[in-house]
């Protein structure tokens, strides 16, 4: 209470939120609670607004929350990538593979799920969007599921509600048949 009255609340809300000077930080913490974890920087560091900043530090907090906890990885790598317009984060894991720990079917949908909804925003595409139509998240979304079998495979295996849920949002409902698509750019 006495701190209330002299004032020190008012130094707490005062406080800088983080960012990406204090990315350094936090993988050291990662590292302390058993998440080695590698920080790089490509390109020319600048400040960036603050809500930037802290969203930049948010992602990747949480990133490697959810890595720690979903993934059991044995190491984890941090990239920021700086050119003219922006910077790009990148966050990998060498988590687990062989189908032990990391994220259940559920898990992998609800992450699928708010992909798509987020680069196809007007769901579905009309009937016979070509590729080449695409936005450019929305075009990065397809060349990923194309090229990776794990979001299809559940413990090796064909999951087939991850091909519901792409054909729900009006793109071809297999990995083959998505290459397929992407092959028909210009």
């Amino acid at each position: 209470m006495l701190g209330l009255l002299r004032g020190e609340r008012a130094q707490l809300a005062l406080k800088p939120q983080p960012g990406t000077a204090d990315l350094a930080e936090l993988v050291d913490h990662m590292a302390e609670i058993g998440l080695p974890v590698e920080l790089t920087v490509e390109g020319t560091a600048r400040p960036l607004p603050p809500g930037v900043e802290l969203t930049v530090y948010r992602v990747v907090q949480e990133a490697l929350t959810n890595a720690l906890k979903h993934a059991a990885p044995t190491r984890a790598h941090v990239g920021l990538r700086y050119d003219d317009q922006s910077v790009r984060v990148i966050v990998r894991d060498a988590g687990r593979t062989d189908g032990s720990g990391g994220a259940d079917a559920n898990q992998s949908l609800t992450v699928l799920r708010e992909a798509l909804r987020l680069a196809f925003p007007d769901r579905p595409l009309p009937a016979a969007t070509p590729a080449a139509a695409l936005a450019p998240r929305q075009r990065r979304l397809v060349e990923v599921l194309s090229r990776s079998p794990n979001p299809w495979l559940i413990d090796g295996q064909d999951f087939g509600n991850v091909a519901m849920l792409v054909d729900e949002y009006g793109l071809p409902d297999s990995r083959e048949a998505l290459l397929a698509y992407l092959a028909r750019l210009p």
